[in-house]
């Protein structure tokens, strides 16, 4: 079998380690550890000596005392290049500028070897987390100075900018694998006077360590057994798959991707938390979601709340039409493209969620004029309705997670699971749609549920 990656590591059982973020993630984390430790051992004590001038310099000191030790000066300089570059550019006060060089950054970071960034004397390991850290660097570097641009403190050039700027796009925790934590929430961490007592903190600390420790010691193990990652690479076997097996793989290789980014993000912000930064919250199961806004929303939720400031409201809310909605869409998923790399699988993933979200979109707006309102609403009852919703939203629900099929294997298996199902017999279109019915109408439970539970503890 081609490209299948297993190793003999414990249980006497071959592991799948195809998955290079999996794999070079769990290695960062077994590295960083102890620098976690430090970090915020000797942070809380600043912040206990009432020291928070000096939060800033620790920050940057641990962050860069890191990739100094770990990947070396060159790849060090290559990420303070960015913030560097932008705290130059942000004194022309127009965001145009900042755009343009962030994307042209990003094309540089996407074509490395085109532009002769050396990256050759480190492991394919390190190689692979400079150029993730580099493009979350990217994308913090942008937050902050788009902001800048329209904050005039935040242009002025001055030691105590540049240590914010640096102290936010060096912090460790969410430095190699994230997630987004926008500026003005990383910044309430020197702003707020009054934090909760330590042993509040530390309890919330461990009792979130240990549930995103327990999922990472489930996920070692699950891929002892289930060699879901190494099977993507096989098109022959998945192209001779029957229904069950077919569609059991990709429900498979959703769950790893929602567990993995539930680990990484889940660890990163736990100790962002302690500290007192406001954070984004974790994935939510892609199981029980059955909207494409809904998955943008609840999934990766800094990125989301980016792309909703920085890009969707400032083109939409030049004219509240339709058709600036669906503009405004388009270029957050040509910039969701771009950042996460110009491959042919991405463009094919970003399309047909764009896709499915103007759909959304456009039904959304049917659902709201008077022709509906008075032909459907007004003449059926509201469990009808919902069954009418969720009958409507099944086709989106199959299309988003064929979608995905692509971001999850590459452009070869998507092509695959987009053939089965549309060249599949009826029956099994049919089987399939009633059972993403039935997702739906969970995740239509579930949201209602949740919506209930926020409402009585707020009145509490």
């Amino acid at each position: 079998m081609k490209h299948i990656k297993l190793e003999i590591v414990s249980f006497r059982r071959k592991k799948d380690n195809s998955d290079p973020e999996w794999k070079y993630g769990t290695q960062l984390l077994k590295e960083i550890v102890p620098w976690y430790m430090l970090h915020f051992i000797i942070a809380e004590i600043l912040r206990q000596c009432k020291r928070k001038d000096c939060l800033k310099i620790w920050y940057i000191l641990i962050g860069l005392t890191f990739c100094m030790y770990h990947l070396g000066w060159k790849v060090t300089i290559y990420f303070l290049f960015q913030p560097v570059l932008g705290y130059i550019l942000v004194q022309f006060k127009s965001k145009t500028v900042i755009w343009l060089c962030n994307l042209g950054s990003l094309v540089v970071i996407n074509y490395y070897e085109s532009f002769q960034l050396d990256f050759s004397h480190l492991s394919d390991y390190k190689q692979h987390i400079s150029i993730s850290a580099m493009a979350w660097i990217n994308l913090r570097s942008l937050n902050y100075f788009l902001d800048a641009t329209v904050n005039s403190k935040l242009q002025k050039c001055n030691l105590e900018n540049v240590l914010t700027v640096c102290a936010y796009c060096f912090y460790l925790p969410i430095m190699f694998y994230g997630p987004l934590i926008l500026f003005t929430d990383f910044n309430t961490l020197f702003e707020q006077t009054n934090m909760p007592i330590v042993k509040d903190r530390c309890r919330k600390l461990f009792t979130n360590l240990i549930r995103f420790i327990f999922w990472l010691y489930f996920t070692e193990l699950m891929l002892h057994y289930v060699y879901v990652n190494a099977l993507s690479y096989q098109s022959e076997v998945i192209t001779h798959m029957n229904l069950w097996a077919l569609y059991g793989q990709g429900y498979c290789m959703g769950q790893f991707f929602h567990i993995k980014y539930l680990v990484f993000y889940g660890i990163s912000t736990t100790i962002a938390q302690f500290e007192g930064i406001i954070v984004p919250g974790t994935p939510k199961c892609i199981g029980r979601i059955h909207l494409y806004s809904d998955m943008w929303k609840y999934f990766d939720r800094g990125l989301y709340m980016f792309l909703l400031r920085y890009i969707y409201i400032p083109i939409s809310s030049t004219k509240k039409t339709l058709l600036t909605k669906l503009v405004a869409s388009l270029m957050c998923f040509m910039y969701v493209y771009v950042w996460h790399g110009t491959q042919v699988f991405i463009a094919v993933w970003s399309l047909l969620n764009f896709t499915g979200i103007t759909v959304e979109t456009l039904c959304k707006a049917l659902s709201k004029t008077t022709l509906y309102q008075t032909a459907i609403i007004n003449k059926i009852s509201t469990q009808m309705h919902r069954r009418l919703t969720c009958i409507l939203a099944t086709p989106l629900f199959a299309m988003s997670a064929l979608s995905n099929f692509y971001f999850f294997a590459g452009k070869e298996v998507g092509d695959i699971y987009i053939s089965r199902f549309v060249q599949g017999q009826f029956s099994s279109q049919c089987m399939i749609l009633t059972i993403l019915y039935f997702g739906s109408q969970v995740s239509v439970e579930v949201k209602n549920w949740e919506h209930r539970f926020h409402k009585q503890t707020n009145v509490r």
